[in-house]
């Protein structure tokens, strides 16, 4: 049997070799956060194919199998790639309400007031004690580019209208456990490699190798807060109410910023439009001092993954000189986490760590609501999660301490 050895990429290791630091990829501090939903401030998509989508492609019922007489129909949905639905998208769904007797219901559909939901708002309130069914159709036709959805999208649902009232708006009861948790920052000038691996800038989550490994000797304490939810708050709500940063029915979100930040409980009437906010919860200073620029050592990392020995290379006009690379170690400024010519000193981007950026504030009691920036990133760049029906949880990116560090509010 014949063995054919993968070919490997040749790495030149000059002994002494100045470890030169020009580039780094720049640091914006961000106030991120929260529950859901896009989280970033549009930029130029990388490596797109194919491109963007307009159309489109799910609808859930927000509500139960009743609903008061007064209340209106709420509805999630999903919409295209790296596009929100304008209100020229709107003539493209037709919605029919009929009751048990074949009677159609005249309302109106419109965007909901909270990111990624519609509204069906009945023109006369709703009979109580009698059920109805309901059906939307989506004709994507409507749209130039559809690739990412069919043509026809629909949705069935029924329910029953009841005289129990409206639900009162009122700020949700949740509990905030925040957390520190490090991440590594892939800025050229920070990475160790073996076995071949040459990093280059160009990728979305950082710069990316295409053989060997690569690991980091700098790190950013980022802040994680596990947001839960009193369950009774769905079924309270009837409906009618939605709770921003949490999908229909969910109860806990997990979400993370590389910079100290607060959580809003907020509630939002969809009858009404009225929001209503509770207090703060943010982190302690203890948690806080966990934050921010931290040495790491790559030794163990690099043991485990690589063959050959490690080796750092010359940045020099934005990638690796492979002709100027040392063995690891050699030089201490290869390890050095200072920053460097014209870094800022703040936080890490969103390519440096891979997490998505939403929003950014020069003060400290500055309130960025979710859902307000909805880009998608781009195309092959899968830099956010899923945006939430019902956005983000305020938040307000703190520039000073607060206390305390786990809240359940009375």
């Amino acid at each position: 049997m014949l063995h054919i050895e993968p070919a490997r990429r040749t790495v030149v290791l000059v002994p002494g070799a100045p470890y030169r630091r020009r580039m780094r990829i720049g640091l914006v501090a961000v106030a991120v956060l929260a529950l859901t939903t896009s989280f970033a401030a549009p930029r130029p998509a990388e490596a797109c194919s194919p491109g963007e989508c307009s159309a489109w492609k799910e609808f859930t019922p927000a509500f139960g199998a009743t609903i008061p007489a007064a209340g209106v129909l709420v509805f999630q949905y999903t919409f295209g790639e790296y596009t929100d639905p304008p209100d020229a998208a709107l003539p493209g769904l037709t919605i029919t309400v009929e009751d048990d007797g074949g009677v159609a219901v005249a309302g109106t559909l419109a965007l909901g007031p909270a990111p990624n939901t519609l509204v069906w708002r009945p023109d006369a309130p709703l009979s109580p004690g009698t059920s109805y069914s309901l059906e939307i159709v989506a004709d994507n036709t409507v749209f130039a580019d559809a690739w990412c959805a069919d043509a026809t999208v629909t949705a069935q649902a029924e329910f029953a209208a009841d005289d129990l009232g409206l639900p009162v708006a009122a700020a949700p009861p949740l509990e905030v456990v925040f957390a520190s948790e490090v991440m590594e920052e892939h800025e050229l000038a920070a990475l160790v490699c073996c076995d071949g691996a040459i990093p280059y800038v160009g990728g979305c989550t950082g710069p990316p190798w295409d053989e060997g490994f690569c690991a980091s000797t700098k790190g950013w304490g980022w802040l994680a807060a596990t947001v839960t939810l009193d369950a009774a708050a769905w079924s309270d709500a009837r409906g009618q109410l939605g709770y921003i940063g949490f999908d229909f029915g969910a109860t806990v979100s997990e979400r993370r910023s590389p910079q100290s930040f607060c959580v809003t409980p907020e509630v939002i009437d969809f009858v009404t439009g009225e929001k209503v906010q509770g207090p703060m919860l943010c982190p302690d200073a203890g948690v806080e001092a966990e934050l921010g620029a931290r040495p790491l050592d790559p030794a163990a990392a690099l043991a485990a993954a690589c063959v050959g020995d490690p080796y750092t290379c010359v940045v020099d006009g934005g990638s690796w000189d492979e002709s100027m690379c040392q063995p690891w170690g050699v030089d201490d400024s290869a390890t050095d986490t200072s920053p460097t010519e014209g870094a800022s000193e703040t936080s890490p981007t969103s390519s440096d760590t891979g997490e998505t950026d939403t929003a950014e504030t020069d003060t400290a009691d500055e309130t960025v609501t979710a859902g307000e920036n909805s880009e998608k990133s781009g195309c092959a760049c899968a830099t956010a999660p899923p945006s939430s029906a019902l956005g983000l949880l305020v938040l307000v990116a703190l520039l000073r301490r607060r206390r305390p560090g786990r809240h359940r509010p009375s």
